[in-house]
C-alpha cells in the first residue's frame, strides 16, 4: 500500500517493528520516512472499522493546522487499505511518569499504578518540612508515618515544567482542542525539558 512506498517500520521479520505505543485507536510504530530519511512515529488506525479510522483522520486533521514545540509536528499521511496513518515527529524524551517516579522513587513504587499515573503529584506536598525543603498542608503520611517534603529545587522543576504544560494547553484550548487523555504517561520531555 500507500505506507510501503513512503514509509518502511524498522525492524520485526513482517516489516513491522513492535509498537512503541498503543490506545484504543491506533498502534504508534517506530518507522523511518524513505523520502526525507527521517525516523518518525507511524500511528495506524487499530482497524477499518469507522470509529477508530474517524478518530485518527480527526487526529491527522487538528495536526495538520496546529504548530506549537508542545505539540508533535504531523511529517506526513496516507491510507494503508482502508486504515488511515501519520507520520508524526519520534520525541526521543523521557516520560513524565518516569521523571516522577525519578523525583519520588518511594512514592512512585507505592502509590504509581496503571489506573492513576498522577499519584506522585500528591506527593508534592507536606505538613512539616525539614530544613531546605519546601511543603504546605499535606495529602497523608508516608508509609513511614512522616509527612512529605520535596526540595525546593525539586519543586521549582516541576512548577517550570506544570507551567510549560499550561502554556502547552492554553494553545490548544485557544484552537478549540481539549486532550481527552492528558496524563502522565502520554507526556514525553524533550532534552530541554519541553513537555510535548
Amino acid at each position: 500500500g500507500e505506507t510501503g512506498e513512503r514509509l518502511a517500520a524498522l525492524g520485526g521479520n513482517d516489516g513491522m517493528a513492535g509498537p512503541i505505543g498503543e490506545g484504543g485507536m491506533g498502534t504508534v510504530f517506530r518507522a523511518h520516512h524513505q523520502e526525507t530519511g527521517q525516523t518518525v512515529a507511524l500511528k495506524l488506525a487499530i482497524g477499518p472499522d469507522p470509529v477508530s479510522v474517524e478518530s485518527v483522520r480527526r487526529e491527522i486533521r487538528l495536526l495538520e493546522r496546529i504548530r506549537h514545540p508542545g505539540v508533535v509536528s504531523l511529517l506526513d499521511h496516507g491510507m494503508q487499505g482502508l486504515r488511515p496513518w501519520y507520520a508524526m515527529e519520534l520525541v526521543e524524551g523521557e516520560r513524565l511518569t518516569d521523571w516522577l517516579a525519578r523525583l519520588w522513587p518511594r512514592a512512585a513504587a507505592t502509590e504509581l499504578s496503571e489506573d492513576d499515573d498522577t499519584r506522585p503529584l500528591r506527593g508534592l506536598i507536606s505538613k512539616t518540612p525539614p530544613p531546605g525543603t519546601v511543603g504546605a498542608e499535606s495529602t497523608g503520611p508516608r508509609d513511614d508515618g512522616h509527612a512529605r517534603s520535596i526540595d525546593a529545587n525539586a519543586l521549582r522543576d516541576v512548577l517550570q515544567l506544570v507551567a510549560r504544560l499550561c502554556q502547552t494547553l492554553g494553545y490548544l484550548h485557544g484552537e478549540g482542542i481539549v486532550h481527552l487523555d492528558l496524563k502522565p504517561s502520554n507526556i514525553l520531555l524533550r532534552p530541554d525539558g519541553q513537555p510535548v
